[in-house]
């Protein structure tokens, strides 16, 4: 246990927390610390920790484990630490997590509706997806929405 606390709960703890601290030091009018904004930051971490935790037992079924087996995290790591990837894999998926969820939130908190400020996130994140990963999408759907900016700048 003292591995999968050291090596993998430290670091994502470590994560929140200078999400948390960036959010809260720094300076700038556009800061919205109003409650509805922090109980939606709350409630997109849980959204984004269950989308990890799906990712990581898709990640358990490929070393043979079963998806039931999230709930076994801390003993699997222990035993596969530094043996196989899978505890490499595990922490990159979660970390990854947390990262987009700042990132996510981070949007919300400029906005004072936190819907509003969802949907905000949702478009940024499209937006910089159709940009960086048009491998996966369809050809004359990445031009579509890639060219958007471009489109309604001549206007």
């Amino acid at each position: 246990m003292r591995v999968f606390t050291k090596d993998y709960l430290l670091p994502w703890l470590f994560t929140i927390v200078f999400w948390v601290v960036i959010w809260v030091l720094v300076p700038g009018k556009e800061k919205n610390l109003s409650l509805p904004n922090v109980v939606s930051i709350f409630l997109l971490l849980i959204i984004f920790l269950l989308v990890a935790l799906y990712f990581v037992g898709r990640a358990l079924e490929r070393y043979g484990y079963s998806r039931r087996d999230v709930r076994r995290l801390p003993e699997i790591i222990e035993k596969t630490h530094g043996r196989l990837y899978l505890s490499k894999e595990i922490f990159d998926t979660i970390t990854r997590a947390l990262i987009f969820w700042g990132l996510f939130s981070s949007a919300v908190l400029l906005t004072e509706n936190p819907l509003w400020g969802v949907l905000n996130a949702i478009a940024m994140f499209a937006l910089i997806f159709s940009f960086f990963c048009p491998a996966h999408l369809d050809d004359n759907l990445g031009v579509g929405i890639s060219s958007l900016p471009l489109q309604a700048s001549h206007r």
